[in-house]
């Protein structure tokens, strides 16, 4: 087989988890079912070589400038240097191309499918108003400005795209309300290694996982656990804080800092360790698309508990896989990690319930049915929609 399947990115970090995560995995894939797959992307860093070779892809990485205005700053130039790059290394009518969010204005004079942003940019701001007295009028002023330039970038991208990528169909769905699109799409936008992840408790302890930047305290909602933690650290004397992602400085007492474990950022391979030895997994964040720890902690039996982001009613009902909240609510925050830490019995089962209803994007069974989406837009055949929640054997 000589043809190729094209991935735009802003960035690929081999094992990085989250996007870079399913391009790897889906190159991955791929490669092994005869494609030759080429990864384009912004490069992150003096230290990740502008060229590779990979068994499972060919990457190339385009240096530009990164800041605050990622659109302006970064995307741009990498427009420029894409498109450079298709100059020379024309693809043929048969390849593939799949681009993900802003990076689709590197190709949006070519057929391409759009794994679409987490929610159309005015949804983002719309989900961020719970938080307006934690932000300065300054930086709400910003942010409206900034995600007005996405909202139009969005508009050019999602109006191009020969076929969408969604996270949800709660995604889907906002996303025709605002650009008025009705195009050919696939649901959701990640899958899951379930035969990788498990779980394996130490009855000694009792842990619950969190994982955000300290960067985002308001966007991850953790003004919001933090605010929860003293009271739960005192209703429960056993249980601990696990905290992965960056550095940072909680805002609680001195004696609840003692009993949070910061590990700072790590691998997905070595996520699942945490996984394995975590009894809850807390989401709060207050803007998302689905994250790849939610699915994968699900995929794990880790009883989660979510706030109610957009789309997360794909992935969970309400106590059957797991706890959902009303997103920056503390008292529901509160409340939620209460009732699942003082019934075990009825959390481990959520877990069990989570794990089976994951297996629906198992990775085998998504990226077939992904790369007989793609083919069959990039053949010019009927394509029928798919959310693999729903599609029957």
């Amino acid at each position: 087989m000589n043809k190729k399947i094209y991935i735009i990115s802003q960035i690929f970090i081999e094992n990085g988890g989250s996007f870079s995560g399913f391009v790897e995995d889906f190159a991955k894939y791929a490669s092994k079912l005869g494609y030759k797959v080429i990864i384009l992307a912004a490069r992150e860093g003096k230290e990740q070589p502008l060229h590779e070779l990979k068994d499972y892809a060919e990457i190339y990485r385009f240096p530009t400038r990164r800041g605050r205005l990622l659109i302006l700053v970064s995307t741009l130039p990498l427009i420029f240097k894409i498109r450079k790059f298709f100059k020379k290394n024309p693809p043929s009518k048969d390849d593939i191309i799949v681009a993900n969010g802003d990076a689709a204005l590197t190709v949006w004079n070519k057929k391409y499918v759009l794994r679409a942003p987490d929610q159309p940019a005015r949804i983002f701001l719309k989900n961020m108003k719970v938080a307006n007295k934690e932000v300065s009028l300054f930086s709400r002023f910003a942010r409206t400005i900034h995600f007005n330039i996405f909202y139009i970038v969005d508009h050019i991208i999602t109006k191009k795209a020969a076929g969408i990528i969604y996270s949800s169909m709660a995604n889907k769905e906002n996303f025709e309300r605002y650009y008025h699109i009705n195009k050919p799409y696939f649901s959701p936008n990640k899958c899951v290694k379930i035969d990788e992840l498990k779980r394996n408790l130490d009855p000694k302890k009792r842990r619950i996982l969190f994982v955000g930047k300290g960067s985002e305290k308001i966007r991850k909602g953790i003004i919001h656990l933090e605010k929860v933690l003293p009271d739960i650290f005192k209703e429960f004397g056993d249980v601990e804080l696990v905290h992965i992602g960056g550095d940072m400085e909680w805002n609680v007492p001195d004696w609840c800092k003692k009993r949070i474990i910061s590990i700072g950022r790590v691998s997905w391979s070595e996520m699942k360790k945490y996984y394995e030895s975590c009894d809850l997994i807390v989401h709060c964040s207050l803007s998302e698309g689905i994250a790849s720890v939610l699915i994968e902690g699900m995929a794990s039996g880790i009883p989660t508990l979510s706030s109610d982001i957009d789309g997360i009613y794909d992935y969970i009902t309400h106590l059957k896989e797991g706890y959902v909240y009303k997103r920056g609510d503390v008292k529901e925050l509160k409340e939620g990690i209460s009732y699942m830490l003082k019934n075990p019995e009825i959390s481990r089962k959520m877990g069990i319930e989570a794990r089976s209803k994951i297996k629906a994007i198992e990775y085998k069974i998504y990226y077939k049915e992904l790369i007989n989406f793609l083919e069959r837009i990039f053949d010019n055949q009927k394509v029928e929609s798919i959310n693999l929640f729903d599609k029957k054997d």
